[in-house]
C-alpha cells in the first residue's frame, strides 16, 4: 500500500488520529514470558520480534481455517460465526484479511484486496446478503485473535502490553482496513449515498471492535493499575506511556456504536484519569524544581558554593 493511498485514506475520516512523532512502525507484539517485568524497564526491547508485515511479506497459506502464530504458539481459529454470509466471495475475503490481525499480514497486495472486495459486493448484492452483519463478524473476530495476545499479562506489564498492542493496531491494522475496503465505500457513497455510508466506515467499525474487545474488558484493572503506574515510573517511560495512553483513549472515546454509548464513556473516563495523574505528576515536578531555586538562591545568598 502506497504512502499516499494511506494518508489519503487517514486524512478522510472525521475521527481524530493522534500522530505518535518519531514512532517506527510497529508490527505485532509476541506474547512475553511469565517472569515479571518492572515498567521501568524498556519493555520495548525484545518486545517486537519480527514479522514482515510491513514489507507486506506473509507466509504461504495451508489451506486450513485455523493455523498457529508463531509468535505466541496459540492457534488462531479463521472459522466463519454463524448468521453470516457463506459466499464463496467472503470466505475468500475474510482468509485473506484476518491474518492481518495475527501480525502474518495480508494475504496478497492491497490492489488484490480492493479486487476481492469488489468480488463480495457483487455477490452480496445478487444473494441480497448483509454487508453490515459480514463486516462486523470480520473486525470482531479480527479483535479477538488480536486480544489473545493480551491473556497472560500481568498487573506490572498490562499497560506497557496493551499500548504496545495498539501500537501496532493504530499503525498497521486500521490503515490496511481502509485501503483493503475503499471499494465499499465508494460503492456505497455511489449507492446510497454519503450519509449511509458515514455508517458502515471501516475505520470506525475496527476501533470499535478493538475497544470492545480488548480495552474495555481491561476497563477495571487500568482504573486501578494507572495511578500506582504513573507514580512509579521514571521521567522518560512516563512521558512514552502517558502520550500512547492519552492517543489511544482519545481515538476510543470518540468512536460511537451508539448515540449513548457506555463503552465510548468509559474511555472516555480512563482518558480523564491519564490526564489527572499527568497533571499531578507535572505539578510535583514543578514543586520540586521551584524547591531546588529557592535552594540554590538562599545557598548563592549566604555565599556558598553551588554544587552542580
Amino acid at each position: 500500500m502506497s504512502m499516499s493511498r494511506q494518508k489519503s485514506n487517514q486524512g478522510s475520516s472525521s475521527n481524530p488520529n493522534i500522530a505518535m512523532p518519531n514512532q517506527p512502525t510497529p508490527q505485532m507484539p509476541a506474547v512475553p514470558t511469565n517472569q515479571p517485568t518492572s515498567a521501568n524497564t524498556n519493555t520495548g526491547k525484545g518486545w517486537w520480534p519480527s514479522p514482515n508485515l510491513a514489507a507486506g511479506k506473509t507466509p504461504n497459506s495451508s489451506g486450513n481455517n485455523s493455523v498457529g502464530d508463531s509468535n505466541n504458539h496459540i492457534n488462531v481459529d479463521y472459522s466463519m460465526s454463524s448468521g453470516v454470509s457463506d459466499a464463496a466471495a467472503w470466505r475468500e475475503l475474510r482468509m485473506r484479511v484476518l491474518p492481518l490481525f495475527s501480525g502474518e499480514g495480508l494475504k496478497g497486495s492491497i490492489e488484490e484486496l480492493n479486487d476481492a472486495v469488489t468480488d463480495w459486493l457483487n455477490e452480496s448484492a445478487a444473494r441480497s446478503t448483509n454487508i453490515r452483519a459480514d463486516l462486523n463478524e470480520l473486525v470482531q473476530n479480527g479483535a479477538v485473535i488480536l486480544g489473545k495476545k493480551m491473556v497472560i499479562a500481568g498487573e506490572e506489564t498490562l499497560v506497557p502490553r496493551l499500548l504496545d498492542l495498539w501500537s501496532f493496531f493504530f499503525a498497521t491494522v486500521v490503515p490496511y482496513m481502509q485501503g483493503s475496503f475503499v471499494p465499499l465505500k465508494e460503492r456505497l457513497k455511489q449507492t446510497e449515498g454519503p450519509a449511509v455510508a458515514a455508517t458502515l466506515d471501516v475505520r470506525t467499525l475496527t476501533l470499535i471492535a478493538f475497544r470492545d474487545q480488548i480495552v474495555i474488558p481491561y476497563s477495571g484493572r487500568l482504573e486501578a493499575i494507572l495511578p500506582i503506574l504513573f507514580a512509579e515510573l521514571s521521567e522518560k517511560r512516563f512521558i512514552d506511556i502517558s502520550s500512547r495512553s492519552i492517543q489511544m483513549f482519545s481515538v476510543l472515546q470518540s468512536v460511537r456504536s451508539k448515540p449513548n454509548d457506555e463503552k465510548a464513556k468509559k474511555c472516555q473516563q480512563l482518558l480523564q484519569l491519564v490526564r489527572d495523574c499527568v497533571r499531578r505528576h507535572d505539578e510535583a515536578v514543578a514543586k520540586v524544581a521551584k524547591l531546588q531555586q529557592k535552594e540554590k538562591e538562599q545557598l548563592e545568598a549566604s555565599g556558598g558554593v553551588t554544587v552542580r
